[in-house]
């Protein structure tokens, strides 16, 4: 059953199933309603509003989630950052550059993990290294940190 029914008188002539045609037709093809009183059916109003209502709370969880990881990335203070050693290969070959990581970091402050997002190879061993060695400022969780190491011979 749709969401709105009509209800119309019905004619001598015509049976309720061509009248319920006729109705499709004037309502494909006309503005005006095609019916005398329009009835609204309740299961159907009730399922489309709790259909909305869910829809919009799953919409603001995840917004809130994204704020909230939006948030708490990148926001935690190094304590000790550790300068990496440069690669004597990358230094013959006068090698400078960026390498780009994401370290992982426990709730203490310490490194868990760190994921390389892009650098130079010869240089990412020696960044990751680096960024194992550094220290945070402790927080209430675990958090994802970006980090890039610059590379420039002296």
């Amino acid at each position: 059953m749709p969401l709105l029914a009509c209800k119309t008188r019905h004619s001598r002539h015509s049976t309720p199933e061509t009248d319920v045609q006729s109705q499709m037709t004037r309502v494909i093809f006309s503005r005006s309603p095609p019916c005398d009183t329009l009835i609204l059916n309740p299961m159907r109003l009730r399922t489309l509003l709790l259909a909305l209502f869910l829809c919009n709370a799953v919409i603001a969880t995840c917004l809130f989630a994204v704020a909230q990881g939006e948030k708490s990335e990148g926001e935690r203070k190094v304590v000790n950052r550790v300068m990496p050693e440069y690669p004597a290969i990358a230094r013959s070959l006068h090698l400078s550059g960026v390498v780009r990581v994401e370290a992982t970091v426990a709730s203490n402050g310490s490194v868990k993990s760190v994921e390389v997002k892009g650098g130079h190879p010869l240089l990412v061993k020696a960044a990751q290294d680096a960024v194992y060695k550094w220290k945070w400022v402790a927080a209430p969780r675990e958090t994802k940190e970006p980090v890039e190491v610059r590379f420039a011979p002296d």
